[in-house]
């Protein structure tokens, strides 16, 4: 959290009493919580070294509070990003040899509980999602998650599986879906309410 009263609307007389400065702490935990509510998450996967789109992709979309990179980079997302103002996740895919990656991550995304990982593996056993989604699924469910974030298929998906979100956001290099338009997701939390969008960066607008 940033300094309590880094904000306009607020000034702190020196003298101001201990009830007084407490209440002012709280309505300012209040304020910063409320804003957190609201969080813009970018979500691609599978570039394969080849990240200029994805940085294009990055550019447009800004501002985001969170990059989710579902694996199969093959570059160090330091060297390609530099530091960034934004939260990064990444995980290992099958092709990402020898750069320190975890292979899944669970973490939260607002108040949502949030699975990620490639997809070629569950529970480090082998699966196929292009075949049966069931076995991430079911894996995501056991470790209490209400979102699963994968790759691999290189095939864009936004599905419900139960209380389960599941968001697969193609690739941006190297598509397999029928239109083989390069894709990635965006996903909108606002509080207790979620939306997720795929988007394809090179399709021409109507």
């Amino acid at each position: 959290m940033r300094g309590i009263f880094e904000s306009e609307d607020l000034e702190i007389p020196f003298c101001m009493n201990k009830q007084i400065l407490k209440a002012v702490y709280v309505y300012s935990c209040r304020k910063e919580r409320a804003v957190r509510r609201q969080m813009k998450v970018l979500i691609c996967s599978d570039t394969h070294g080849k990240q200029d789109l994805m940085k294009q992709v990055i550019e447009r979309e800004e501002p985001f509070e969170v990059l989710v990179h579902a694996g199969d980079m093959e570059d160090q997302v330091i060297c390609v990003l530099g530091y960034t103002d934004y939260q990064v996740r990444i995980v290992a895919g099958n092709c990402d040899y020898g750069l320190g990656y975890s292979r899944e991550q669970l973490f939260d995304l607002g108040k949502f509980h949030t699975l990620l990982l490639h997809g070629n593996l569950c529970g480090g056993m082998p699966c196929n999602p292009t075949h049966d989604l069931n076995p991430l699924c079911e894996y995501a469910k056991r470790k209490g998650a209400d979102i699963l974030i994968y790759g691999h298929t290189h095939v864009p998906k936004v599905v419900r599986r139960d209380h389960l979100l599941v968001i697969n956001p193609g690739s941006l290099s190297l598509p397999r879906q029928e239109n083989r338009e390069p894709s990635y997701a965006v996903l909108n939390i606002d509080g207790d309410d979620i939306s997720c969008e795929i988007r394809y960066p090179l399709m021409k607008q109507e």
